[in-house]
């Protein structure tokens, strides 16, 4: 049923008609319609489905079942969700500011909104996680490579783009994968019916408002039936594809420090690239070291950024750190996950710190505009829609830069919170001008909390701006082999 109403407002609504009767206005890819389902609701309802104990069916005793071959099937369990979740948001701003509930909304829905699949996100992922430290650690602990992977999945994914569920022994030898890797890759993204009961409820056994729970879709997209698991049903297949893109996180997230560095170097190395390809009249360039002392030399923020090769008008630093789910579902994301926000709060510092150094002469050859400004440039959409949250990691900066002598006010410059995404999305559309245009803008009080991207659109800039073509779109194959295949 959830597959069916994904695919009628994915524009397959002649694959979901054999499975699900739903009015013609259902088949909208609207998401402000009245008709919508919302694919987080559907995530929902999924992992609810499989932690909720089922009735037991006893002689003479009556109960319902659910036809999951209506329409108002899916509108009588949409609505009843829709009530307990709006009766746990008034529970829950009773403890929290409205303004922190606009941050776990945000992490819960603008990744559907936006597109869990983007040409950037794809190359972005295969690039960062495509270090040689990060392939021979995924190969060694799983049997099959980074490639084979992707390809597969991406193969599966299409799959059930056109049917709700494939067999366990489909065969991809066609692509190169042979029977036992496809079914490693089967066991890598599958679980067990049975056993998703089990894990869902585990995951799920918490008092916590019910839409910002765990989901064990994210790291098994696909649950198997039948004695043998012969049956793979994928509900919401582009989380198929996502899991072997930034879902490799869950395969090397035990990699070590040498996996770990070598994936925040990767990440600094995408930015800097993608900035030099996307900012045509300024000048890019990545860290260096620097004399702070006679014994002792620092490296620079990861990025310079001078507009029009004038002096430095923007200092960026990369922060590649995974959003864990206690800093994007938490009612208290500061608390619960310190450490993460006190690696924000590092990059804010790094920034001031360039900034204190080069007015006291220790950086003569980089001269910096008087305007310049600052970035935090995330993997993850850390701080997105998060005000009060912003004024909580600024908080540990200044309290981290109130024990550095050399560090005035004045050298605390403005500096604003961005995923990678919003920056792609934003240069996306930008010229030079426009988008330090928007980069000042956004660091004006009234627009706290806003994407870039939005920013941009706010000042009507996107008006006079024609999109353009993802700079790196011709190397997908450098990413992914298979890719040139296809």
């Amino acid at each position: 049923m959830m597959w069916s109403i994904h695919a009628a407002q994915t524009g397959r609504e002649d694959k979901a008609r054999p499975f699900l009767e739903f009015p013609k206005e259902a088949a909208t890819t609207d998401m402000a319609s009245k008709y919508a389902v919302h694919p987080w609701k559907c995530e929902t309802l999924l992992n609810e489905a499989l932690a909720t104990p089922k009735q037991k069916i006893t002689p003479g005793n009556t109960f319902k079942t659910l036809n999951c071959r209506t329409f108002s099937s899916i509108a009588l369990a949409l609505n009843t969700l829709t009530k307990l979740e709006d009766a746990e948001d008034g529970l829950t701003l009773k403890r929290v500011s409205v303004l922190n509930e606009l941050h776990r909304l945000s992490q819960r829905q603008f990744g559907w909104q936006m597109g869990l699949i983007t040409l950037a996100g794809l190359y972005r992922s295969g690039f960062i996680y495509g270090g040689p430290k990060t392939k021979l650690f995924f190969e060694s602990t799983n049997e099959f490579s980074l490639n084979e992977f992707s390809l597969a999945c991406f193969a599966i994914r299409a799959a059930l783009e056109d049917k709700p569920a494939i067999v366990r022994d489909i065969d991809l030898s066609s692509i190169g994968i042979s029977e036992k890797k496809r079914e490693d890759i089967l066991n890598t993204i599958s679980i067990r019916h049975t056993e998703a009961r089990k894990k869902a409820s585990t995951l799920r056994n918490t008092k916590k408002h019910t839409g910002y729970k765990k989901s064990l879709f994210r790291e098994y997209p696909c649950v198997s039936f039948g004695q043998n698991g012969e049956r793979i049903h994928g509900p919401l297949p582009d989380l198929v594809l996502l899991r072997s893109t930034s879902g490799v996180f869950y395969d090397v997230i035990n990699g070590g420090g040498d996996v770990r560095n070598e994936i925040s170097s990767r990440f600094e190395r995408y930015c800097i690239e993608f900035l030099q390809c996307t900012l045509l009249t300024a000048r890019v360039r990545a860290s260096f070291k620097y004399q702070f002392t006679k014994r002792q030399q620092i490296d620079s923020p990861d990025i310079l950024v001078s507009a029009n090769k004038g002096p430095v008008s923007l200092i960026i630093e990369c922060k590649a750190r995974r959003l864990s789910y206690e800093a994007r579902f938490s009612e208290d994301p500061v608390s619960e996950a310190r450490d993460a926000y006190n690696e924000l709060s590092k990059g804010l510092f790094q920034i001031w710190r360039f900034v204190a150094h080069q007015r006291l002469g220790l950086i003569p050859n980089e001269p910096i505009s008087a305007d310049v400004r600052g970035i935090v440039l995330t993997l993850d959409t850390w701080l997105s829609a998060a005000s009060v949250m912003q004024d909580e990691v600024f908080e540990l900066a200044n309290l981290r830069a109130s024990e550095d002598a050399n560090i005035t006010e004045e050298d605390r410059i403005p500096v604003i919170f961005c995923p990678i995404g919003d920056l792609e999305q934003t240069l996306g559309v930008s010229t030079d001008s426009s988008f330090f245009e928007t980069v000042f803008a956004a660091t004006d009080d009234k627009f706290k909390g806003w994407s870039l991207s939005g920013v941009h659109r706010e000042l009507g800039l996107d008006r006079s701006s024609t999109e353009k073509k993802y700079p790196f779109a011709d190397r997908m194959a450098d990413v992914f082999p298979w890719w040139r295949k296809q």
